[in-house]
């Protein structure tokens, strides 16, 4: 019998290649995990495989589901979520090459003082999409329905707040209504498309 992970949802993933890393998630009356799991997906014969990735070097994320989970470079990022409360912590999985043994580390967050920076309130369910060395990150869910935009420079490690987002033409701003989101990626013209549900 192969290894594979528990039955479980609310789970994250980012994409290396031809990769899928999942971390977290929850099963049950949410309880929830802190496993780190990759998909291997053979190119030429589509056939794919589990392995867990075990005893990383550094603090891993606590346990949790909901999070943010994306990928910049071999860098897969992890932030917010929620156990049995919501969480803001920012947490990087560096995995380098294949050969490379991974391991984790928790940047500090330049946060309110610092000029055009600010660290997001807790949350669980945002939506990220990563474009060259940022991620961006809207909405989500704390107990109300959030609309907010922040993006996070991962190398220089700061977080910044947008209260609008700008339209695909011209000057034009465009502030979409409250929700938790499923899916938001980054295409060539326009910087962000979102979608989701209320």
């Amino acid at each position: 019998r192969y290894a594979q992970p528990t039955p479980i949802s609310h789970m994250r993933k980012a994409r290396r290649n031809w990769e899928r890393i999942l971390f977290g998630g929850c099963f049950g009356d949410y309880s929830c995990l802190a496993d780190c799991w990759v998909l291997d997906v053979n190119e030429d014969s589509r056939r794919f495989s589990w392995r867990q990735l075990e005893h990383i070097a550094g603090q891993n994320p606590s346990r949790r589901w909901g999070h943010v989970a994306a990928m910049v470079h071999n860098d897969m990022v992890i932030w917010g979520g929620r156990s049995s409360r919501d969480h803001n912590d920012l947490h990087i999985l560096h995995l380098g090459p294949r050969a490379t043994s991974p391991r984790w580390s928790q940047p500090a967050h330049v946060g309110p003082g610092s000029p055009g920076t600010v660290v997001p309130p807790p949350r669980r369910r945002a939506a990220a999409a990563v474009s060259r060395d940022s991620i961006f990150i809207f909405g989500g869910y704390d107990g109300a329905f959030k609309r907010d935009f922040y993006t996070l420079d991962i190398h220089a490690e700061v977080m910044a707040m947008h209260d609008t987002i700008e339209g695909a033409f011209g000057e034009q701003k465009v502030q979409p209504t409250i929700r938790t989101i499923r899916t938001i990626r980054t295409i060539r013209t326009i910087r962000t498309v979102l979608r989701g549900v209320r």
